[in-house]
């Protein structure tokens, strides 16, 4: 969850207030522990249940030891004497942290920290992700009593887009991602459809790879995860271009781009990899792989096709070097992650497809980039995965134990993958 979940510190505006019946709360019971706002040794469904109970919102606060934000509120906002006040007399309160409660914060859609939720006879009131200061916190809590907050204000912009047909994209975008944030699915749902019927028509290169690396799919693959509706809404745009692209007749590379991310989104890596089965075996396979390629990378790497790699990154050991000229591998950190990642599955594909002097290469520049054991680890590991590892890997790992670094059982593993030690 940790590598998932970032920490945010965000800042809300004034909120309009709308007419709600007033909450009139009861005392809790008696047998409650707490510990300054917060109930102690109480899950959220049973929060959820008192605070409707007694009529009360059920506050449920997302955190994690690690959080620096969360830390932030619990030292300088809940013990704030509004902020406490309110808590006391209208809210029953709890903390979840996400790393030990994974599944309720998955059933939140918490995506961030703090993510705080309030609860209004069990159905979510509002939300907010970030931290805030104590009177804007307490400015929250008082604006949602009234029937504001941050989902009131998001389907107000909603309501405005739709009245505003000239919205620009960049407004539609925002809407979606705060939308999604927010857990209004819905909303995030003809959002992000409108988006995609906006740019499909026109994915040129530049739009196709702008939607692609911007992680929009990602963002839809999330939602789709979680909101069925989003799924059937895709899928549905999926088949109609199946039709299109399946159709005899010239077809648009734009309409094929559309297809592959759609399949992307939805998670049908097998329609994928028969596409890329299909290109490889047409007349016209440089050009479709040329165009159309990466957007069946993700699905060849989850499949471990590895001799599929470099039909689609023909130039590894070039691409790297533009990556280090664009900036994209910078620090250390980035240069590991990127040898567990895209450098070690080039590593891979050239081996698993046999050109060896390339799988050299890109050996020899990775660690001209980063030279230490981590990144040598790396590359064994991904010689391992392509089931066709070379005396190179064992050099590797000679290296390793000369350093002194422990690998583990990582020589094992690759003796075995070499063969060596067999009976013969």
């Amino acid at each position: 969850m940790r590598g998932l979940i970032v920490a945010l510190t965000l800042l809300i505006a004034p909120v309009c207030l709308a007419d709600v019946d007033p909450l009139v709360p009861k005392p809790l019971p008696d047998s409650l522990e707490f510990d300054g706002v917060w109930v102690r040794e109480i899950d959220h469904v049973r929060a959820i249940e008192l605070a409707g109970e007694s009529g009360r919102f059920a506050l449920l606060h997302f955190t994690a030891e690690w959080c620096r934000p969360c830390k932030m509120m619990g030292r300088d906002v809940y013990p704030d004497a509004s902020v406490s006040a309110w808590l006391h007399a209208n809210a029953l309160s709890i903390k979840i942290d996400v790393d030990e409660q994974n599944e309720v914060a998955e059933a939140f859609a918490v995506s961030a920290m703090p993510t705080i939720v309030l609860i209004r006879d069990g159905e979510t009131a509002d939300r907010i992700t970030g931290a805030r200061k104590a009177d804007q916190f307490v400015e929250w809590l008082r604006s949602v009593e009234g029937g504001g907050g941050e989902l009131a204000k998001i389907r107000q912009r909603a309501a405005n887009i739709e009245d505003s047909p000239g919205t620009d994209l960049s407004a539609r975008s925002r809407l979606a991602s705060d939308a999604l944030s927010a857990g209004l699915f819905d909303i995030a749902t003809e959002q992000y459809l409108w988006l995609f019927d906006q740019a499909s028509p026109n994915l040129t290169s530049s739009i196709a790879v702008g939607l692609h690396s911007m992680m929009w799919h990602h963002s839809v693959e999330y939602l789709i995860e979680r909101h069925e509706s989003a799924r059937a809404a895709f899928t549905e745009r999926r088949d109609a271009l199946t039709r299109v692209v399946r159709s005899d007749g010239r077809k648009r590379i734009s309409d094929l781009r559309a297809w592959l991310i759609l399949n992307q989104v939805i998670g049908d890596d097998e329609a994928i990899l028969n596409w890329l089965d299909e290109a490889k075996a047409s007349p016209a396979r440089d050009r479709l792989l040329k165009r159309c390629g990466n957007f069946a990378y993700e699905a060849v790497v989850a499949a471990e096709r590895w001799e599929d790699v470099p039909l689609i990154v023909p130039e590894p050991v070039e691409e790297m070097q533009s990556m280090v000229r664009r900036g994209e591998l910078t620090d250390v950190s980035t240069l590991r992650d990127a040898a567990l990642g895209w450098t070690g599955e080039q590593y891979a594909g050239a081996l698993a497809s046999g050109n060896l002097e390339t799988a050299h290469e890109i050996v020899r520049y990775a660690l001209f980039m980063h030279d230490s054991p981590e990144m040598r680890i790396a590359l064994i590991e991904y010689a391992i995965k392509s089931g066709a590892p070379t005396n190179d890997a064992l050099h590797l790992m000679e290296e390793i134990e000369k350093a002194g670094h422990d690998a583990g059982d990582l020589r094992a593993r690759l003796e075995q993958a070499l063969g060596i030690g067999e009976a013969g």
